[in-house]
């Protein structure tokens, strides 16, 4: 990642997962919410089918007690920790 944001300028920079899980659509509105101050988006696959589609216990037994520790430390309100869309 590092070598990816030295080797392209620009101002603001979206990853996703190259797995066809995150709709290529959400990036223009996710880029709004960074050129409106924001300093981070992250998408969220929990809120949406994914969640029912994807039954992994052992994977999403992790993607909570992370979630839930990240938010606990942070005071922050993240649904999705793991998630590979961001902006």
């Amino acid at each position: 990642m590092t070598k990816y944001i030295e080797d392209i300028d620009a101002d603001v920079y979206v990853m996703a997962d190259g797995d066809d899980t995150y709709p290529a659509d959400a990036a223009p509105a996710m880029v709004a919410k960074i050129l409106e101050g924001y300093d981070m988006v992250i998408g969220d696959r929990l809120s949406s089918t994914y969640f029912q589609e994807n039954k992994r216990p052992f994977p999403n037994f992790g993607n909570r007690l992370v979630r839930g520790s990240i938010n606990a430390l942070f005071g922050a309100h993240v649904t999705d920790i793991m998630t590979g869309y961001r902006a």
